[in-house]
């Protein structure tokens, strides 16, 4: 007999244009018994999660997230030359950085820093990163800048979908498997629209 595992997720919650929910919520309303006077899906939890399993399953093992594509890298990241094209000079950047930390640092009850630090401080140690690699110094900042990407997708997952994901949304295998590249993929649509 095997268990049934169940997992909750407080913080899960539909986001428009979010590709993976609009195919599975497409896929569910085109496959699931529905209600209909209301249009509402009314069918076996099991069915709606077999299409929702089988959709996920197409779309990580489409044409366009080959194993090759996240092992190598995919070629749809902008470069750091373009992503940073119109980024602030690294020096301030950092005073950016420490002055947006030290005022949530002193007043806590301002609520949580937003998005926008997240992503600046993570281009800015990504920034940092390059320039050391650049040079063939190997002095970690290269994993310090993977971690701060991590820290950004992480708030891209829980938050309210006010990410770019153009091609990869922060849930992607690509977007995970290369933290530095969805990076400057946010960067360079954050600093399109700001």
């Amino acid at each position: 007999m095997s268990e049934l595992l169940i997992i909750r997720n407080p913080s899960a919650g539909w986001r428009d244009g979010e590709p993976l929910m609009e195919a599975i919520a497409t896929a569910v309303y085109e496959q699931c018994t529905t209600e209909p006077c209301v249009g509402l899906v009314v069918d076996d939890p099991r069915n709606i999660a077999a299409v929702a399993v089988t959709v996920a399953r197409q779309m990580l093992t489409s044409a366009s997230v080959t194993p090759e594509a996240i092992e190598e890298g995919p070629t749809a990241w902008p470069t750091p030359e373009d992503a940073y094209a119109t980024a602030p000079g690294i020096t301030y950047e950092v005073a950016w950085t420490a002055s947006t930390a030290r005022t949530r640092t002193e007043n806590p009850h301002g609520g949580d820093v937003d998005r926008e630090y997240w992503l600046r401080k993570a281009a800015l140690l990504d920034r940092i990163a390059l320039e050391y690699e650049a040079e063939g110094v190997r002095n970690g900042t290269d994993e310090i800048a993977a971690n701060a990407a991590r820290q950004l997708i992480e708030v891209d997952q829980d938050g309210e979908g006010d990410y770019g994901g153009n091609p990869y949304w922060p849930e992607h295998p690509a977007a995970l498997a290369h933290p530095r590249g969805y990076v400057r993929q946010e960067y360079a649509h954050w600093g399109k629209t700001n």
